[in-house]
């Protein structure tokens, strides 16, 4: 039996560390952005991963590949983003290329804004328009530039400013946009954003930035675990190709999935699957 590889089009594959002690914050309904503002999630991993090698991370991530491909993956994009500082984030960089042969490199110095730069936005984003993103470009790490657009980490202004400076060196634009907050139906000042498209970030994003024209061909891939939040004007009939609703796994599902991700991770002899699966919704 022959079937196509697989592609895996949107990957965080170079990083150190793991975040499974996040867990119990998450089960406990502690929000991601509240975690993020304590240091850990993304910034916690920026730590890690600048305490890592660049050998340390190939082989991880050569790992990870080689479980990719048993699984099907024969193809896939990689991001930096867990650096947040030029060395570092060049340094994820080369070891996208050093596994070059199925990857897709993207530049994610906007991934979100280091402990350091706190109260320094605009020195940052500075640092990343005029430093990083013409570096990345210059030496052949990337071809593709992505901005975290979200509520705490990047506005849809500084992401348009970042991806703009990204085209002016070659690479492509890729957003993380409405991930967490729907940050696009707030520019009205009013409590509920209308139905008008050019209120959702993305495809302010999309319509306003430098570098797509009418004769653009652009492909969008969007995932969504809250359906019922997404505005009307991009559910519309024909507003997408094609939709594939994936339901929420039952409870033996929600156990094979925590099995599959803790196979490389230290778990007590005392925990229960099965109980966390329950306290799990899906």
């Amino acid at each position: 039996l022959v079937t196509p590889g697989l592609v895996d089009a949107h990957t965080h594959l170079i990083f150190g560390g793991w975040r499974q002690n996040e867990l119990g914050q998450k089960l406990r309904g502690v929000p991601y952005l509240d975690i993020l503002a304590q240091g850990g999630g993304i910034l916690s991993t920026v730590r890690a991963t600048r305490a890592a090698t660049e050998e340390q991370l190939a082989q991880k991530a050569a790992e990870a590949l080689a479980e990719m491909l048993r699984m099907g993956v024969t193809t896939c994009e990689a991001k930096s983003g867990y650096g947040l500082d030029p060395e570092q984030e060049m340094k994820q960089l080369r070891v996208i290329r050093r596994l070059k042969e199925t990857l897709a490199a993207t530049f994610m110095g906007a991934h979100a804004l280091p402990e350091e730069y706190r109260g320094r936005r605009e020195a940052y984003i500075r640092l990343l328009c005029q430093e990083m993103i013409p570096r990345a470009a210059r030496e052949g790490l990337a071809e593709f530039c992505d901005v975290f657009c979200e509520t705490g980490v990047f506005t849809a202004e500084e992401s348009r400013t970042i991806l703009e400076a990204g085209l002016r060196h070659g690479l492509r634009p890729k957003v993380h946009a409405d991930e967490i907050d729907a940050i696009g139906q707030k520019r009205s000042g009013g409590q509920y954003g209308g139905n008008d498209e050019r209120e959702q970030t993305l495809n302010q994003l999309l319509t306003e930035m430098d570098g797509f024209e009418g004769n653009n061909g652009v492909i969008i891939l969007a995932a969504t675990n809250r359906p019922e939040s997404l505005d009307p004007a991009l559910t519309r009939p024909g507003r997408f190709d094609r939709r594939v609703p994936v339901e929420l796994p039952d409870l033996k599902g929600r156990e094979s999935i925590l099995r599959l991700h803790a196979q490389k991770v230290k778990i007590g002899p005392d925990c229960d699957f099965a109980v966390v699966a329950r306290m799990t919704p899906g």
